[in-house]
C-alpha cells in the first residue's frame, strides 16, 4: 500500500470555497442532529440511580456522530468532487482487517495491564452492580456506537482536516502537528484537568497521525481509537460523570504516563511490522 495518503486531497477541488462549504455543512448537520436527539432524551440528567436508561440515552447520543460522517460524505463528493474513500486510504476501499487489528492490539495491551493491576490488588470495576443485560448493553452497544464515533473522528481529523492542512502548507509534518493540536483542543471541553487532558489527546492524535502516514490509511488508527474510547467508557468513566463537563475527569498522571510509554513501544514495533498489518 502506498503511503501518500495526504496527497489524496489533490484528487479533487482544493478551493477555499470548497473547504468552507464542507466545514459549514458538516458541522451544521452534526449540531442539528445532536440537538434533535438531546431534546426528547434530555441527556443532561444522567444519574447513577437510573444507569441502565441513562446509558441507553448516551449511546443514542453517540450515534449523532453518524450524521457528521454522512454529511461529510456528501459534502466531499459535492464540493470537492472526489470520493469519500479518499479520506480513508490510498486504495479507496475500507480494509476491515486492518481496522480490527488496531482494535485488538489496544484491547490486548489493556487486557495485559488489567491483569497485572489485578495481580497487585486493583479489583475496582465500573461493571460491578450491573446485571447481565446491562453489561451486554454496555459492551456491545457501547462498542458499536463508539466505533461510529471513533471512525467519524478519524475521518474528520486524520482524514479531512489533515489533508486540508497539507493542501494549504504542502508540509505533512506541519499538517499532522496542526491537526493534532486541533484534535486536542476539540476534546478540552470534556473537562477534568485541562492541561493534562489536552496533552493526552494531543499525544494520541499525533500517534494516530503517525500510523496513518505509516500505513497509508485511517483504518488502523480508527481501530485503536475505538478501543481507547471503549476502554475509557467502560472501565474509567463513572456513571455519575458521563456528561460534560466531567467526561475527562478519569485521567490521571499515571494513565497519561502509561499512554506515553505504550506509544514509545508501539512506534518501532509498528514500523517494523507495517507490511504485516496492511496485508
Amino acid at each position: 500500500m502506498a503511503t501518500n495518503f495526504l496527497a489524496n486531497v489533490f484528487d479533487g477541488k482544493t478551493t477555499k470555497s470548497s473547504f468552507l462549504m464542507t466545514i459549514v455543512v458538516s458541522l451544521a448537520m452534526f449540531f442539528v442532529f445532536s440537538n434533535i436527539l438531546a431534546i426528547p432524551l434530555d441527556i443532561s440528567k444522567i444519574t447513577v440511580a437510573n444507569y441502565h436508561n441513562d446509558l441507553l440515552v448516551l449511546l443514542v447520543f453517540l450515534t449523532s456522530f453518524g450524521s457528521l460522517c454522512l454529511s461529510t460524505y456528501f459534502a466531499v463528493k459535492i464540493f470537492h468532487k472526489r470520493g469519500f474513500l479518499s479520506l480513508v486510504n490510498t486504495s479507496l476501499r475500507f480494509n476491515f482487517q486492518v481496522f480490527f487489528k488496531g482494535l485488538i492490539l489496544i484491547l490486548s495491551i489493556f487486557g495485559v495491564y488489567r491483569l497485572i493491576s489485578y495481580f497487585f490488588g486493583d479489583t475496582k470495576s465500573n461493571l460491578s452492580g450491573l446485571n447481565f443485560s446491562q453489561i451486554l448493553l454496555l459492551i456491545f452497544g457501547g462498542l458499536l456506537c463508539i466505533c461510529v464515533q471513533a471512525f467519524t473522528e478519524e475521518i474528520i481529523f486524520r482524514g479531512y482536516i489533515t489533508q486540508s492542512l497539507y493542501a494549504a502548507t504542502k508540509n505533512k509534518y506541519i499538517a499532522m502537528l496542526l491537526s493534532g493540536i486541533l484534535f486536542g483542543l476539540a476534546h478540552v471541553p470534556n473537562g477534568g484537568n485541562v492541561i493534562l487532558y489536552f496533552a493526552f489527546t494531543l499525544s494520541i492524535g499525533l500517534f494516530f497521525s503517525y500510523t496513518v502516514e505509516l500505513l497509508g490509511g485511517i483504518e488502523f488508527a480508527a481501530g485503536m481509537h475505538s478501543a481507547v474510547n471503549f476502554i475509557t467508557f467502560v472501565f474509567y468513566i463513572h456513571p455519575s460523570s458521563m456528561v460534560l463537563p466531567n467526561f475527562g475527569g478519569f485521567l490521571s498522571i499515571e494513565h497519561f504516563g502509561l499512554v506515553i510509554v505504550s506509544i514509545g513501544i508501539l512506534i518501532p514495533v509498528l514500523n517494523k511490522y507495517k507490511y504485516i498489518i496492511t496485508s
